[in-house]
Order: C-alpha cells, then sequence, then structure tokens
C-alpha cells in the first residue's frame, strides 16, 4: 500500500522553492555535507547535489528511497528508523562517514516520536552535527491546533492527475492526535492510513535541544522567516545550531 503512496509523493508534495531557500540560507560554505531525515523522493537532497554538496537521506519508505536514488545517484540513501539514528554513522560508506554541516527534517516527522524518543534523536542530531553546525526541523504547531477537538487539513488536489489527498487530526488530546489520512485517485480510494502523532510543542522542544546542549538560533512561522506566533500560525520551524 505504501509503494501505491509513493507513486503520488511529488504530486502531493511539490518541491517548494521558498523550503529550499529557508534551507539554504543556513549553509556558510560552498561544500557541505546535508543530512535529510525522511527524505522521500529526495526532492531536496537532488537539488543540494546538483550545487556540489554532499548529501545523505534516510526514509523508512525502501519505495520512496529507490525514487530518490534514480533522481540523484551520488547522495547517499538509506532505510533507517528516527529512533535509531545513533545507528548510522555504522551505515554510512568509510569515505562518507564525516559529520553534518546542516541536519533538516521537514513535514512534520518529529511528531511521530514519543517525547522520549525526541529526546534520544535530538541527542544523536547534536552527535552528527559538526561544530557551527545547524539543524533544522518543521512540525505543525500544536500549540493552536490543540485549542479544537477536530483539525482538518485542506484537501491537496491535484486535478490534471486526478489526485486528492486528504487529512485530519481526531482524538485531539493535549499528549497528540490519530492522523487519519486518504488518497484518492479518480474518485478511487488506493491509500488509507491511521497513526498516533505526539504533540510537541514550542516550550517542549526548545527544552529538550537545551537539555542536549543546542543553542536556539530562531522559531518561525514558515519558511519565508515570518514570526512564530504560537496563537496563530500553521507551522512551527526551529532552527538550532550546535557551537562546539
Amino acid at each position: 500500500m505504501y509503494e501505491q503512496f509513493a507513486r503520488y509523493y511529488d504530486l502531493i508534495f511539490p518541491f517548494r522553492d521558498a523550503t529550499y531557500r529557508f534551507l539554504k540560507s543556513w549553509l556558510k560554505n560552498d561544500r557541505n555535507r546535508i543530512l535529510d531525515l525522511g527524505c522521500g523522493t529526495g526532492g531536496y537532497l537532488a537539488r543540494f547535489a546538483q550545487e556540489g554538496h554532499e548529501v545523505v537521506g534516510i526514509d523508512l519508505n525502501e519505495t520512496m528511497l529507490q525514487m530518490a536514488k534514480q533522481r540523484c545517484p551520488q547522495g547517499t540513501w538509506l532505510a533507517l528508523d528516527l529512533k535509531n539514528l545513533d545507528e548510522l554513522p555504522a551505515r554510512l560508506p568509510r569515505d562518507r562517514n564525516e559529520r553534518f554541516d546542516l541536519i533538516f527534517c521537514t513535514g512534520n516527522v518529529l511528531s511521530y516520536l514519543a517525547p522520549d524518543e525526541l529526546g534520544q534523536a535530538i541527542g544523536a542530531i547534536f552527535n552528527l552535527l559538526k561544530p557551527q553546525g545547524h539543524w533544522i526541523f518543521q512540525v505543525v504547531n500544536w500549540q493552536n491546533i490543540l485549542r479544537q477537538t477536530t483539525f482538518v487539513f485542506p484537501v491537496i488536489e491535484n486535478r490534471e492527475q486526478g489526485v486528492r489527498f486528504i487529512r485530519a487530526y481526531n482524538n485531539l488530546t493535549p499528549a497528540g492526535a490519530i492522523f487519519q489520512t486518504r488518497l484518492e485517485k479518480d474518485g478511487k480510494i488506493i491509500f488509507e492510513d491511521a497513526h498516533r502523532l505526539f504533540a510537541h510543542n514550542s516550550h517542549d522542544l526548545r527544552a529538550l535541544h537545551e537539555k542536549n546542549n543546542f543553542k536556539k538560533v530562531g522559531f518561525y512561522g514558515d519558511f519565508k522567516k515570518a514570526p512564530f506566533q504560537p496563537d496563530e500560525s500553521g507551522a512551527l520551524i526551529g532552527v538550532f545550531k550546535k557551537e562546539n
């Protein structure tokens, strides 16, 4: 079933210039090592690779990793769970087993991790970064969403391809929600799923990062660097730095 979803991934989540420019703005060198956690089909890393950067992507979906490899053969693509991120150095080829200048994770992937799992992942990310390296994540703004009992996202639709992607958060509690998704093609359901998500608000995220020796650079409400507004922003984008 997940293979079906992979076929439509780029239609549902297309490459966005604003996201790429935001990520790129934190690079300080002409050639950097970049890691994408939950890379999907590798669109952002492929663009970075075109500009001469060394890229590594991890994901759980083998089909999407194969698509990423076809798109960017020079990249390194690995099936790895964020819960086991400390295993990454042992999985990398010896000639690519260095620390990273930039690590990023978009698309609310961190909300799939329970608080203790997230803390472990943040510690692993710190160890994977070079000194002065940056770590960037995007999650939904749970402080805004949790003011409701049910939250329905706008439908993502590609009329030319006959594709509709429907998402909703149900059973909302301070701890999180059930994330229900449905993918339709020409009016027929080809994918349905439900997952438990954990609500990590800005206060908790800042505390977890400080506990793991990160320095906060900024919280933003979108990839155009709008200020983060806890009661209004749809997303929370965090930028943290490893100083030494």
